[in-house]
């Protein structure tokens, strides 16, 4: 197995069916913070590579050897473009990857109510099955009672039978 599937963290290794989620929020904030570069670095080049603004005029002064140089907007808009490319990808896995197409959403929207008025039926029917039962028990007439009614019939008769034979066990001796 290669190394490059194992992830060591404080002494235990990932497990090989785990993956690591995007977080396209923190994407999305690389990529404005990269686009606010490119901007600076475009407006800086623009103002210093012009006749009419020279670099005497711009505040910082033009550094035309290093940051207000061609290559260095070229390099803000490499990381810029493929940052832009990553975000691309992660969203057209998206839907692929456990999120819901419209075509499902629209099947969903339609489902929905159908089941809710069948789980409303349902709880109304299991509420009435209750409320019998609640009756039953509270009438004394019906077969719940009746076996609580039989079983307490049976304990006093057995309490009754124990004492006869105690007394008659103490009369006798």
């Amino acid at each position: 197995m290669p190394l490059e599937q194992f992830s060591i963290h404080e002494g235990f290794a990932q497990p090989l069916n785990m993956t690591e989620s995007h977080n396209v929020f923190a994407l999305q904030n690389k990529m404005s913070d990269q686009l606010n570069t490119y901007q600076t670095k475009y407006a800086r080049y623009m103002r210093c590579n012009s006749a009419s603004t020279n670099s005497e005029v711009s505040n910082p002064t033009c550094d035309l050897d290093n940051g207000d140089s061609f290559s260095s907007l070229t390099e803000a808009y490499k990381s810029l473009s493929s940052t832009m490319d990553e975000l691309s990808t992660i969203y057209k896995n998206h839907t692929t990857e456990g999120s819901k197409t419209p075509e499902q959403y629209d099947h969903d929207a339609k489902i929905i109510p159908d089941e809710y008025k069948n789980l409303l039926d349902l709880r109304s029917e299991l509420d009435q099955q209750l409320a019998f039962l609640q009756e039953q028990i509270r009438t004394r007439g019906g077969e719940p009672a009746r076996r609580l009614d039989g079983q307490f019939l049976v304990n006093t008769l057995l309490v009754i039978v124990a004492f006869s034979i105690l007394y008659y066990i103490i009369l006798g001796m």
